[in-house]
């Protein structure tokens, strides 16, 4: 068992996002034109039509991309220090690890926050101020506890379903998201009851740091109970719905399965699919503004290559277009998992990753660097990472 929970520490605990899906529109294109009055065959100006030098039609213009401004109002993601880069956030059993971006290309040293350990931990701004706060889950289910780094703020109850399968908080899924529309932070909790059948319970927030008794939203069947759970408004409606990623058991394939939120409830919305990325995903779906609009997007990466899809819903089903896709090469690193955090501070979110050397070694594989339209390589982001002898896991989902 003990065994089991160290391995399940390496992989991202999640970060937890307040999302609002959608895109930027496209610049509107020109109209047609206003007609040309034809001259009558009779009027003596009529251009020849076999004069070389009348005037024909004429190639349509073309105009540049419209640049995007990144809305950059909210807090930063992954900004846990507050100096406006988004910084990559180890947690263990020793205690929250933080590594300060430069805002450049580097992280600083790991430099430990005492008193924040537990194994499930998110960040978002719950109060509002603008800043992250850190949200711990502490005890184990189904009676659970929820701690704010927020002045004041008391330790919330976090129920769940009494489950012999699920002893410890890696086993239940957490992400934070207004889930009812209110503008306040909530906590939602995945919690797996058979192989298909799950639990989504909500801990409303009061935007002061504190989280209503837990109430349950989905007790039903989804196309598997085990994945990892995100929270982005998809359908635009004001809330946030839940998004379920996991894994098809016969053939090891990605999936996602939608459950959309009307404010009191989630349903769900259509069948499970598949990723076009496919190949090898580590956790494959996270949530992050990638296009700068101030609303989140459902993020599919594919440590084979890699390839980084941005999802987005029209109301039936899902479009994945491509923001990078190098699947045609395997990278040297090995890339055991990844988060999304605004490193330098530019407003678009961007990605790092982490994997291991020859020697097995934990190390910072690169950054993929947004702009708003496609992801970029940035391998000077790159280096060890070393956090003593602990076991470590990223922090979970950000929310700003």
């Amino acid at each position: 068992m003990a065994g089991a929970a160290a391995l399940t520490l390496l992989l991202v605990v999640g970060v937890v996002v307040a999302v609002l899906a959608g895109g930027d529109d496209p610049a509107p294109s020109a109209g047609p034109a206003d007609p040309v009055p034809t001259s009558s065959t009779s009027d003596p100006a009529t251009t020849d039509p076999a004069d070389p030098t009348a005037t024909g039609p004429t190639e349509p213009e073309t105009t540049a991309p419209v640049p995007v401004t990144p809305d950059t109002s909210g807090a930063v993601r992954g900004d846990i220090d507050g100096d406006g880069f988004g910084d990559l956030t180890l947690l263990s059993f020793d205690g929250l690890f933080v590594l300060s971006s430069d805002g450049t290309s580097s992280f600083g040293k790991p430099e430990v926050r005492r008193n924040r350990s537990g194994l499930t931990g998110m960040s978002g701004d719950v109060d509002g101020d603008g800043r992250l706060d850190l949200v711990r889950i502490q005890g184990s289910p189904p009676r659970m506890a929820a701690t704010v780094s927020v002045a004041g703020s008391a330790v919330s109850p976090v129920a769940t379903p009494d489950t012999p399968d699920v002893i410890s908080s890696l086993d239940v899924q957490m992400a934070l998201g207004d889930v009812d529309g209110d503008g306040d932070l909530d906590l939602a909790a995945l919690t797996p009851l058979t192989k298909t059948k799950v639990q989504v319970d909500v801990a409303l927030g009061d935007g002061t740091g504190r989280f209503a008794a837990t109430t349950t939203w989905f007790a039903g069947d989804l196309f598997a109970s085990e994945g990892r759970i995100a929270l982005a408004d998809v359908d635009g409606d004001g809330d946030a719905d839940l998004f379920h990623n996991t894994t098809d058991r016969d053939s090891a394939t990605p999936m996602g399965e939608l459950l959309t939120s009307d404010g009191a409830s989630f349903a769900v919305a259509g069948s499970a699919f598949t990723f076009d990325n496919g190949g090898y995903a580590t956790n494959s779906v996270k949530v992050g503004d990638v296009d700068g609009d101030g609303a989140d997007e459902l993020v599919s990466f594919a440590s084979y290559g890699p390839a980084i899809n941005v999802l987005s819903y029209d109301g039936s089903t899902f479009e994945q277009p491509s923001w990078y896709d190098n699947s045609d090469t395997v990278d040297p690193v090995s890339i055991t998992d990844w988060t999304i955090s605004d490193v330098n501070g530019d407003g678009f979110d961007d990605i790092v990753t982490l994997g291991s050397d020859d020697n097995f070694d934990y190390v910072i594989s690169g950054a993929f660097l947004s702009d708003g339209q496609t992801f970029t390589p940035a391998l000077e982001w790159a280096g060890p990472l070393r956090v003593g002898d602990t076991t470590f896991g990223l922090l979970g989902p950000s929310v700003p």
